[in-house]
């Protein structure tokens, strides 16, 4: 994951491949321990994620609940 910083926006980059990945990134310390410290001292405008069509669906439930807009990846 990179963070870059503009202005008062910092948008997270990432590239996670398989569905495997994506729940252990969600489940990690990262999301779990680091995204908490972060959310503490910051407000998020937004947040979206590209996803391919074979996603499992416990990853988009995990996702959809922080309010994720989720857009198809072709």
């Amino acid at each position: 994951m990179v963070l870059e910083c503009r202005s008062q926006k910092v948008p997270a980059h990432g590239n996670l491949t398989g569905a495997n990945a994506v729940l252990a990134h969600l489940n990690g310390p990262v999301v779990q321990e680091l995204l908490p410290k972060l959310l503490g001292t910051a407000s998020v405008a937004g947040f979206g994620v590209y996803r391919n069509q074979g996603a499992k669906k416990q990853g988009t439930e995990m996702l959809a609940a922080f309010g994720t807009e989720i857009f198809k990846f072709r």
